[in-house]
């Protein structure tokens, strides 16, 4: 799940270059739903990415704590 984010930024990056090489032949009824669909996966990468890390430095946290607990009691 680690590298889950980076399908949301391929998929991003797909659709701008789609965008930019189908231009000349896309209406605004085919381009609006492509924006929105590049929001979206910017957005999702960007949040993924935010909780993936908050989601690690916690268990990290919890980690260290536990080792603490450890080191103060071993008989536990």
């Amino acid at each position: 799940m680690k590298y889950f984010e980076y399908l949301y930024a391929t998929l991003a990056v797909m659709a701008m270059i789609f965008l930019v090489t189908e231009y000349d032949r896309m209406t605004t009824n085919t381009m609006i739903p492509l924006l929105i669909a590049m929001v979206l996966f910017g957005f999702m990468f960007s949040y993924r990415r935010r909780r993936r890390i908050a989601f690690e430095k916690e268990l990290e946290e919890d980690m260290r704590k536990l080792e603490e607990e450890i080191a103060k009691d071993p008989e536990v």
